[in-house]
């Protein structure tokens, strides 16, 4: 069973709750108020042991130990008034066969730029990715970066056989949310390790563009140069995705890339 204690408050348009929970061998402390005029609020939840697991038994959810901040007005993600400053820290949690442990996720949105950091040290990533961006109900420009020391693709469950790689990375993003997307970066530094050996690739430079009746691609890699001019948008690149992951394939195997 379930016991809760604490304290409700309310006065007017303003919420306040100071709640301890206990659940079996996990509790949560949460604290928080709301006010309803000005859609202002603020959070605090410290969590121990919560097996998530028996409330939603058909998820794959299960315990988590950590803290939850958030403070904010408004929730309209995609409005300017809206400013939401979130921070988790995350001292272990188990999702299916991931443990997500040791992470530190810091969501900060205002004024329509949103800026999210997850900062992982676990057997599945070890590294800092990045994301900022203008959000716009039209537009989307973002940018998102990596700094990676290692990723498990085969503990992520992605390989059947062991296979890790440690990388950096930054991508920008363009899109209107419909017909185009424009996507430029660098991805460097690249080390992959299987169960046979260790390889360097080149960096790898990318500028990709598709809107409703072209696409373009270009791609470098050391030696491995693509460059293409189409007709179609991105519903025609992603019917010949097959394609080119063959020929990425080829060129890597012969040691091309």
């Amino acid at each position: 069973g379930i016991g809760i204690n604490g304290s409700f408050s309310i006065n007017g348009t303003h919420y306040a709750a100071d709640l301890k929970a206990i659940e079996g061998n996990g509790t949560v402390s949460a604290k928080g108020q709301y006010n309803a005029v000005k859609k202002s609020y603020q959070a605090s939840l410290k969590i121990n042991n919560l097996q998530i697991h028996h409330f939603i038994p058909n998820d794959s959810l299960y315990a988590f130990t950590g803290n939850v901040d958030v403070k904010g007005i408004g929730f309209a993600v995609m409005s300017k008034k809206t400013h939401i400053n979130a921070k988790a820290n995350i001292s272990s949690f188990q999702y299916g066969h991931w443990n997500l442990d040791r992470m530190k996720v810091n969501v900060l949105l205002t004024d329509g730029k949103a800026h999210a950091e997850i900062n992982s040290d676990n057997e599945l990533l070890k590294g800092l990715i990045s994301f900022d961006a203008l959000i716009d109900v039209k537009n989307i420009k973002a940018t998102i970066s990596a700094d990676l020391s290692k990723a498990d693709f085969y503990r992520l469950r992605l390989f059947s056989k062991p296979f890790t790689t440690s990388l950096c990375a930054n991508v920008d993003i363009a899109s209107d949310l419909n017909n185009y997307y424009k996507i430029e970066g660098v991805v460097s530094d690249v080390t992959i390790m299987d169960v046979k050996k260790t390889y360097r690739p080149k960096d790898l430079v990318m500028d990709i563009m598709t809107n409703r009746d072209t696409t373009r691609a270009k791609l470098y890699c050391g030696n491995f140069r693509m460059n293409m001019n189409a007709r179609g948008g991105y519903k025609w690149l992603l019917g010949r995705s097959k394609l080119f992951m063959k020929e990425i394939t080829k060129e890597f195997k012969e040691k091309t890339i």
